[in-house]
């Protein structure tokens, strides 16, 4: 068995705990049977709901179909392809808390953000609820960057980062082995009695013998307090989250998510103004200003708005009459936002941080 581990795999230890054996150990029916008595109405309830797929699929998934690796080591819950599964539980006891695990094969030609083959996103969203991940993945031998663990659109690393292994459940594409792993873990406040879990792919594919995917070992654990975090802990974890790599950003992000209300304050200032509530074409006179700090914050905020404004700087560039100034710093923004690996550092804090908001605040009403 082909079993290679990717270097970037340390770095989300804080994330994604490998729990395939333990969950084995004691993969009995969570969901009903374990769930917490009236007496531990104060203590954590743990593994609320487990599913390692290697039986019969409950009721509780809308797609029961299951398939086993070509090396024929394991069976998991697949393959999909672009469509929408869902994972319904009802009668939740009391609890503030819901934590999500679970393995997540991407199988085959991922192709991230790949211009001409991408892209292939993945989303995971909580029914009339907050989204929790909209990411995409890529396969190092497809090219093109991944937005995992972070956010697609505002995220780029390189492909397969994050993945626990790579070519080792015997897929292949172009008669090379073409497969990954991930091991998925998301925290965030939920109150409601009822949970519906959605996993969906989009992905720009031909079927499944092109691009698909699958779940296993998934558990649902609830807890009836948020994570307490001292001052300084939250301090930190809230200047984590404003880092360009979304490897450290999304640790902290999940943990400020874990603290509920109690961060929802820290998170708030950290957010401040939209840079984008400006418009672009108010900016790009602005370069022009007789006042130097008028052209410099505007600079300034046209970068932090990201690749999305070039087209209308592209368009001001190409006008014959612009002062000399005005036009060097237009060309130096472009340059700028060429050599972006998504929005920019300023739009990318607001967006984290408005994102973790709602989750907070969506989590914390039933």
């Amino acid at each position: 068995m082909r079993y290679r581990l990717t270097l970037p795999v340390a770095l989300l230890l804080s994330a994604a705990v490998v729990l395939r054996a333990a969950d084995k150990a004691d993969s009995k029916p969570a969901h009903g049977k374990n769930a917490p008595a009236a007496s531990e109405k104060d203590a954590p309830a743990k593994s609320y709901y487990m599913a390692d797929f290697e039986g019969k699929v409950g009721k509780e998934w809308s797609n029961r179909k299951t398939s086993k690796t070509p090396n024929g080591e394991r069976r998991f819950l697949g393959e999909f392809s672009a469509e929408k599964l869902a994972l319904k539980l009802k009668n939740l006891p009391e609890h503030k808390l819901v934590t999500l695990r679970f393995r997540l094969l991407i199988i085959r030609s991922w192709d991230g953000y790949h211009p001409h083959y991408g892209p292939d996103t993945w989303t995971l969203s909580v029914e009339r609820g907050p989204t929790l991940l909209a990411t995409s993945f890529s396969h190092p031998t497809h090219g093109g960057d991944q937005a995992y663990p972070g956010w697609h659109g505002e995220d780029k690393v390189k492909s397969a980062t994050g993945a626990l292994a790579t070519d080792f459940m015997g897929y292949e594409f172009g008669a090379k082995p073409c497969d990954a792993e991930y091991v998925v873990q998301v925290t965030f406040p939920h109150v409601s009695h009822s949970l519906i879990l959605n996993f969906e792919a989009a992905l720009n594919t031909v079927g499944r013998a092109d691009e698909s995917w699958g779940l296993d070992d998934v558990r649902v654990e609830l807890s009836n307090t948020y994570e307490s975090l001292d001052t300084d802990v939250q301090t930190a974890l809230i200047k984590q989250l404003t880092d360009e790599s979304p490897t450290k950003a999304y640790p902290a992000y999940w943990r400020l998510a874990a603290a509920g209300p109690a961060a929802a304050d820290a998170v708030k200032a950290m957010a401040g103004k939209n840079p984008a509530d400006r418009s672009v074409e108010e900016l790009i006179q602005q370069l022009q200003s007789r006042d130097f700090k008028k052209r410099e914050d505007a600079t300034r905020q046209l970068i932090a708005m990201g690749p999305a404004v070039r087209q209308p700087l592209e368009a001001a560039a190409g006008q014959t009459d612009l002062p000399p100034e005005q036009r060097e710093r237009i060309q130096l923004i472009i340059e700028k936002l060429r050599k972006s690996r998504g929005v920019g550092a300023e739009q990318l804090r607001y967006n984290r941080a408005t994102r973790l908001l709602k989750l907070i605040e969506a989590g914390t009403k039933e």
